[in-house]
């Protein structure tokens, strides 16, 4: 993927990448070394992901994930000691496959006009809030922030930082000279928009509109009118 503003790289997906324990008490009690026990964490995972999304963070319990996998508690146990570790082990699994959709993006023309290059940018990030609404808006609605904050604010930081280089080149077309401080809103609102749709009205997801708004306000508000 070639690092231009119009593709959403592994930088802009930072967003998403929240998958650090920042307590002892977060960490799963073992990982899977082995391609059995892999599969077995894997379908706690699917399982967990699947009870969190139906039933929501109160009434999710380790019995109800363990019914779901078709394993016993103990051995939900063997690698979670409480429900907390595992939502976070799936909050860090949806960062991983919201990482893995970017990396396998098509890679997309470097020589796009900007505005354009803008709009495709916005588009492949609503792509990733498509992957599965239900689960994200559960994640981001229920599961307690616990120690993850830091991490996701370092990780805005770092989209700003790179959507900032990238929109350097094109400084002649800037309203404002302080693209750093224009960049930090912009990032940071349209993901805390997009949240809000996620929790508010999901099927505003698919709608092309929701992309030629975004794009529209954030050109609007970002760019000199094209030949000024």
């Amino acid at each position: 993927m070639p690092q231009s503003i119009w593709c959403v790289s592994t930088q802009i997906l930072g967003l998403f990448k929240m998958s650090g324990h920042p307590a002892e008490s977060l960490k799963p009690r073992k990982k899977p070394t082995q391609q059995r026990s892999q599969l077995t964490w894997d379908i706690i995972i699917e399982a967990a992901a699947q009870v969190f999304s139906k039933v929501g963070y109160e009434k999710t319990s380790t019995n109800l994930i363990a019914e779901r996998a078709g394993l016993s508690v103990g051995t939900i146990y063997e690698y979670f000691p409480n429900k907390d570790v595992l939502l976070t082990e799936l909050q860090s699994h949806w960062n991983d496959t919201c990482w893995e959709y970017a990396k396998n993006l098509p890679a997309q023309d470097p020589n796009l006009p900007l505005e354009e290059g803008i709009r495709l940018m916005l588009q492949n990030w609503v792509g990733i809030f498509q992957l599965n609404p239900t689960l994200y808006r559960a994640l981001i609605n229920d599961l307690p922030t616990r120690g993850n904050k830091w991490k996701a604010d370092a990780r805005l930081n770092e989209t700003v930082r790179f959507v900032t280089t990238e929109l350097e080149r094109h400084s002649d077309r800037l309203r404002n000279p302080d693209i750093t401080l224009s960049c930090e809103i912009l990032v940071r609102g349209i993901q805390n928009y997009l949240d809000h749709i996620v929790v508010a009205d999901p099927s505003r997801l698919n709608s092309d509109e929701l992309v030629d708004e975004l794009a529209k306000q954030f050109c609007g508000f970002l760019l000199k009118p094209s030949g000024a």
